[in-house]
Parts: C-alpha cells; sequence; structure tokens
C-alpha cells in the first residue's frame, strides 16, 4: 500500500520545505537589491580627499520591494555584513558630509571630530563609541542611530531627528539641541550638562541617572518621559511640559520651573530645595506630593496648588505669595 503522505501532490518533508523556503526568500532578497549598496565611485571619493557632499553611501537604500526588518534572521546578517558602507576607526575629521547618504552606515569608533554632516541621513547607522566633538548634524535623519557612548559635546544637532536613537552613555555637554526630536530616545546616563534643549521633544525618552545639570529645557516636551535619579540642578525648565513624567529621585534644587506643567508626574524622594515653581499649575489633576518630596525653600509665587495636597510635605522657608492653596490664596511670603 502506498504512503497516504506521498501522493498528496507538492507535499515535502517540514524540513526540506524549511530549507526551500529560505533558499527562495534569500534569492529573492539578492535579486530586489539595487546593483551596489552604494556608489563605489562616491566611496574613492571620500577615501582621497576626505570630503563627499551628497554622497550616496547608504545601504539598501533602494530596495524596490523587500523591506530589510521582514528578511528572515539569518538572511538579514549575511546581508548587512557584505554590503554596509563599513568605515569603522576612520579619520574623517572636519570631513564634508553634507546631504550624505549613510543610511545604515556602519562607523563605529570613527573620528568624525568637526565633520560637516548638514542634512545627511544617518537612519540605523551605528556610530557608538565615535568621536562627533563640534561636529555639525543641522536638520540630520538619525531614526534609530547607535551612538551609544559617543562623545558629541559641542556639536550643533539643531533640528536633527533622533527619534529612537541608543544614547546611552553618550556624552553631549555644551551641545546645541534646539528643537531636536528626541522622541523615545535612550538617553540613560547620558552627559547634557550645559547642553541646549529649547523646544526639543524628549517625550517617552529615557533619561534615566542622566545628568542635566545647568541644561536649558524652556518650553521643552517632557510627556512621559523616565528621569528617575536624573540630576536637574541648576535646569531651566521654563514652560516645559513634564505632564506624566517619573521624576522619582530626580535632584531639581535650585531649578527654574516657572510656568512648567507636571500634571500626574511622579515626585516620589525628588529634591525641589530652592527650586522656583512661580505660576506651576497643578489645578487640571488631583495632585499628591508624597512624604519623602523636599519643597524647602521653593518659590511658589502665584503657583496654582488648589487641587494639591501638600498637608504632608515640609514647606519649611518655602515663599508662597499670591499662591492659590487648598486653604484660599497665601501670601504670608510677599
Amino acid at each position: 500500500m502506498l504512503n497516504s503522505r506521498l501522493s498528496i501532490p507538492g507535499f515535502c518533508k517540514p524540513r526540506k520545505f524549511l530549507l526551500t523556503r529560505f533558499a527562495a526568500t534569500f534569492l529573492l532578497a539578492i535579486s530586489s537589491l539595487p546593483t551596489g549598496a552604494y556608489d563605489d565611485q562616491d566611496v574613492g571619493v571620500l577615501r582621497a580627499t576626505n570630503n563627499c557632499p551628497n554622497c550616496d553611501l547608504a545601504v539598501l537604500n533602494s530596495v524596490p520591494f523587500l523591506a530589510l526588518e521582514r528578511l528572515p534572521l539569518l538572511v538579514r546578517r549575511f546581508l548587512e555584513k557584505v554590503l554596509p558602507m563599513k568605515l569603522p576607526g576612520a579619520n574623517l575629521e572636519g570631513a564634508d558630509l553634507s546631504y550624505a547618504q549613510l543610511d545604515r552606515a556602519a562607523l563605529g569608533q570613527a573620528n568624525l571630530e568637526g565633520t560637516y554632516l548638514y542634512k545627511a541621513t544617518l537612519r540605523g547607522a551605528n556610530l557608538s563609541n565615535t568621536n562627533l566633538q563640534h561636529a555639525y548634524l543641522g536638520q540630520t535623519h538619525m531614526n534609530n542611530v547607535s551612538l551609544r557612548s559617543s562623545n558629541i559635546s559641542g556639536a550643533y544637532l539643531n533640528e536633527a531627528i533622533l527619534r529612537g536613537g541608543n544614547l546611552k552613555q553618550a556624552v553631549l555637554s555644551g551641545s546645541s539641541l534646539y528643537r531636536t526630536n528626541l522622541i523615545g530616545a535612550q538617553l540613560q546616563r547620558a552627559q547634557l550638562e550645559s547642553t541646549n534643549l529649547v523646544l526639543s521633544n524628549l517625550s517617552f525618552a529615557d533619561l534615566s541617572y542622566a545628568n542635566l545639570s545647568s541644561a536649558i529645557l524652556w518650553q521643552a516636551d517632557l510627556v512621559a518621559a523616565k528621569l528617575v535619579s536624573s540630576n536637574l540642578r541648576d535646569t531651566s525648565l521654563r514652560g516645559a511640559n513634564l505632564t506624566r513624567a517619573n521624576l522619582m529621585k530626580a535632584d531639581l534644587r535650585n531649578s527654574d520651573l516657572t510656568g512648567a506643567h507636571l500634571n500626574g508626574a511622579n515626585l516620589v524622594n525628588s529634591n525641589f530645595t530652592d527650586a522656583i515653581l512661580r505660576g506651576v499649575d497643578f489645578s487640571s489633576f488631583q495632585m499628591i506630593f508624597p512624604v519623602k518630596t523636599k519643597l524647602s525653600g521653593a518659590d511658589f509665587t502665584r503657583a496654582d496648588l488648589r487641587n494639591t495636597n501638600i498637608t504632608r510635605v515640609q514647606l519649611s522657608n518655602s515663599i508662597l505669595c499670591h499662591t492659590k492653596t487648598p486653604w484660599g490664596i497665601d501670601s504670608a511670603g510677599c
């Protein structure tokens, strides 16, 4: 009697079927690739002159209908190993790479100090442990870039897009990130002291244990940002939106939160000693300051605390001037 499985048209054993599917997907991936992952002539120009504005050095930047992320893991790893523009450890100090296409490029540990990357695209690129001191990265597109442990101090990143980027332990001291998009970025233990973050979007970003001392975050968007144990001492957060932000154990001593929004923020064990909280509005959310929140010496001039439970909080030496409190307008400190 014939085996019933063999009589089924098109039947093949599971292992053979998987191998056939893998081979078919691999061939489809290869056939879908452009003739070159990047322009060899552009690479030659870059190596010869250290400058290459408008270069196309992107990896798989024009795969017609096959998204790299949808490929099987083994195929994806093979393509990323064989095709990327690899310049790890390269010395590109002062190079002009404005408008360059560097998507998925491997530039880890490279020297890009003072490099001009205006409006370049570096989506998914690996720039970990890279020297980018004083680099010009204005309006660059760097979604999901890896800048982990990189030195970006004194750099210009105004209006750059770093959404979802990995900047863990990166050094950004003294850099300018005006109107920069850092939504969902990973900035744990990053050094951001004296950094310009005016009007930047840091919503849902993770800044746990980050150093933001003396940084300027005027009207920055920090909605649902994670700032656990972060150093915000002497930081200016005037008009910043910290709605639902996690400020647990954050150090906000001497910080300026004039007109900031703290509705629903987690302030457990945070330190607001000598902070300026003028005009801060807590009225639209039932706010409860935890017992260990430190508000000694804080300036609550014209703040709205009507829906805030501060009965168990130490307010010694705090300034209440035209302050709306649960017991009425308090002007004792004017």
